[in-house]
């Protein structure tokens, strides 16, 4: 990260964060091997297009609905980086974060799933995430 731009003061596709694999509020913990260095518009994409979904199966679970679970897997893969050069506005981490969520309910029965792809590019305004219905 100290190889990054990471200004908050910088627009969300012109800084960095250490985006959370798997989100604080899923049980995420911000350790290493749960952090990635991401774009902050990424970070949002992601929120918007899967970690919102999650958050709403599990808070219906609390509102009294059957009771159900959630598997929830997240991979970073890396795309393309440079971090050796010594102005930080240079250096860049291009990746993806590839998200897969189950929803089931007790008895193992799958009741809904999806794909989503969400793409950490530096310096594109509007950062895309891809979703599949499986």
């Amino acid at each position: 990260m100290e190889k990054l731009v990471t200004n908050p003061k910088n627009s969300s596709e012109e800084k960095y964060i250490r985006g959370h694999l798997l989100n604080h509020n899923l049980g995420g913990e911000g350790i290493a091997n749960n952090m990635f260095p991401i774009t902050a518009n990424a970070n949002r994409r992601h929120l918007d297009s899967t970690e919102s979904v999650i958050k709403g199966w599990l808070a219906s679970e609390k509102k009294g609905n059957p009771t159900k679970w959630v598997w929830y897997q997240v991979t970073a893969d890396l795309i393309d980086k440079r971090l050796n050069r010594p102005d930080k506005r240079e250096n860049f981490i291009k990746s993806t974060f590839n998200c897969r969520a189950v929803l089931k309910d007790a008895g193992g029965k799958e009741k809904q799933n999806f794909m989503t792809v969400v793409y950490s590019t530096p310096h594109v305004k509007e950062a895309t995430a891809d979703k599949f219905e499986m």
